[in-house]
């Protein structure tokens, strides 16, 4: 009796220390969360498109309403993303921030040519369980645009 109770007790600790370090099926669920995040990215190209220009707008105000048109052109070319790890809100959904990072670069009249280093992560609220992401929004206090020397 003494032998199973040791048993049942390891059973029980075991249990919440993997529960406690994110064990358990939390790893799938993760990977689930990324593989949506990286699909939202792909299908959501024109509305993050929409966000660079908006933000470069703010940022540098004549370059960005000269050459929106430019910009959104470039940003299907230029794209690259940085996933963070993601994080357990509660139950199944997961928090993911995917960071889009670009260098537009064009011409315009009595500026010259111009070349901007911008970066705008985005906050992605993951249903892992639904496998959609729930809600987005851009980090404007993370986002930067720099011009290139």
């Amino acid at each position: 009796m003494r032998q199973y109770i040791i048993s049942v007790c390891l059973a029980l600790l075991v249990s919440a220390v993997l529960a406690a370090c994110g064990g358990g099926d939390s790893g799938s669920d993760k990977d689930k969360a990324l593989d949506v995040a990286r699909k939202w990215v792909d299908s959501s190209v024109d509305a993050v498109a929409d966000e660079i220009v908006e933000l470069m707008i703010g940022e540098v105000p004549v370059v960005g309403r000269l050459a929106s048109n430019v910009i959104a052109d470039q940003i299907h070319d230029q794209m690259t993303w940085i996933y963070s790890e993601p994080v357990n809100e509660s139950g199944k959904i997961y928090l993911v921030t995917a960071t889009v990072s670009l260098e537009p670069k064009f011409d315009l009249p009595l500026l010259g040519s111009k070349t901007y280093e911008v970066k705008l992560p985005f906050n992605l609220r993951i249903d892992v369980g639904s496998g959609e992401v729930t809600r987005w929004l851009p980090d404007l206090s993370e986002a930067s645009v720099n011009e290139k020397s």
